[in-house]
């Protein structure tokens, strides 16, 4: 049941084989068997995705801020989208 890379997680010990995702939210939690740690970063890379993809290297130690989920990385997160709003 599943596509190869289901296959290949439940395979790794990622997912549980009796887990089926319903789910087309990208700000859900993953299924997969990983860390809180690294979920965490997972969801900051989801959150600053954009911000890599279209401002200039320049702002990546600020868009790495932007990644965490505290009142620091929100504001970097926030003043980071209206540069590229304004852009």
């Amino acid at each position: 049941m599943g596509c190869q890379l289901r296959e290949i997680c439940v395979r790794e010990n990622l997912i549980d084989k009796n887990n089926i995702v319903n789910t087309t939210q990208i700000d859900s939690d993953t299924i997969l068997n990983f860390s809180e740690s690294f979920k965490k970063e997972l969801k900051g890379l989801l959150k600053t995705f954009n911000l890599y993809v279209k401002l200039p290297k320049e702002y990546y130690s600020q868009i790495c801020i932007a990644e965490k989920n505290d009142e620091e990385g929100n504001l970097m997160f926030n003043k980071l989208v209206a540069i590229l709003e304004e852009s």
